[in-house]
């Protein structure tokens, strides 16, 4: 991709792909901007928190520009060239990046893995799948990686692997028939069950059976991090903030996902909650446990994803300061 600035570039990519909001609190001392780069499609009900807590930040007087984009490369791209100050995408993206020479830390996770391997209802297991088209995001991503995990134990089955980008695309292309399987996030699975029941398969819940690894995380430059430790300390306090509240008020998540999510059917958002709370998506403490982050470097190093030389640690790609400072205010649970 070309070089320039990270707000221009995502308007070219396409307007359905993005969501803007530049604010501060009405009355609130104004404390700067914060720009926030963000993967995925406007409205998924597993960004709900990050949401909330922007919101809170608002409320607190900052200015908040934020960018949801479809390409889970881009936000890391646009941190590196100091187009946005905190990027969230999946950990395969980052770990990427790292690799190739990105220097950007870890602040806290942005939720555990929120997937399921959905099939059309012939494909009862992975000795199924064999020749079958099965849609992931993109080759480097949560999709591709769960792909594999789910694939690992049976090395002789072969589907045919489909790039789209975008759950809710991929589940769409599953109800059409176009596709045979997908990795598609516990919202559109829902979605597509409850338009089509019975039609479909959940052949894994992926937080079920890898609860110790990490989806999406949020990352920042260290040059960033330093200029301005009060700004990322009341982000990560934010954060921390709206996983707690979604976590204890479940009432709360339903009422306020329409805000953020206007075209998401309201008979099955308490049902999304459910789910999402079940599974432990949003952690309570922000994640980012040294044995769940050597995990998920494992799984992505199993999966091809980076090279098995990868050797950076927990310690060193984790900045913890913020979640300890945090912790040490609301107590960790």
């Amino acid at each position: 991709m070309k070089k320039g600035n990270f707000w221009q570039t995502v308007f070219m990519i396409g307007i359905g792909s993005i969501f803007l909001l530049p604010a501060s609190g009405l009355g609130a001392v104004p404390k700067g901007l914060l720009r926030v780069a963000i993967t995925g499609v406007p409205g998924q009900f597993g960004k709900q928190p990050l949401m909330f807590a922007i919101e809170r930040l608002k409320e607190q007087g900052y200015q908040v520009d934020y960018k949801i984009v479809g390409a889970s490369e881009l936000p890391i791209q646009a941190a590196m060239r100091g187009e946005a100050d905190i990027s969230t995408t999946s950990m395969a993206p980052y770990l990427a990046a790292v690799e190739a020479g990105a220097d950007l830390k870890l602040l806290a996770e942005s939720r555990k893995s929120e997937y399921v391997m959905l099939t059309k209802k012939e494909i009862k297991s992975a000795k199924d799948l064999q020749d079958k088209l099965l849609a992931i995001h993109s080759r480097v991503s949560a999709t591709a990686l769960l792909a594999n995990a789910y694939l690992k134990n049976y090395p002789d089955i072969k589907p045919r692997m489909l790039i789209m980008r975008g759950s809710p695309i991929r589940g769409q292309a599953l109800l059409a028939g176009q596709i045979d399987a997908t990795v598609a996030d516990f919202g559109d699975a829902l979605r597509l069950q409850s338009k089509k029941p019975g039609a479909f398969n959940v052949l894994m819940i992926f937080a079920k059976e890898m609860p110790l690894l990490i989806d999406a995380i949020y990352s920042a430059r260290p040059g960033f991090i330093e200029k301005n430790q009060g700004m990322v300390l009341d982000f990560v306090r934010a954060m921390i903030w709206a996983h707690r509240k979604v976590t204890d008020d479940a009432g709360f998540l339903i009422k306020k996902t329409p805000q953020y999510s206007p075209d998401m059917e309201p008979q099955l958002i308490p049902q999304y909650a459910d789910v999402y709370l079940k599974n432990g998506v949003w952690d309570v403490n922000g994640g980012l446990e040294t044995e769940a982050v050597k995990f998920t470097i494992d799984a992505h190093k199993e999966a091809g994803m980076i090279s098995p030389r990868f050797n950076a640690s927990s310690e060193s790609l984790v900045d913890r300061r913020f979640l300890n400072q945090t912790l040490k205010e609301t107590g960790k649970r």
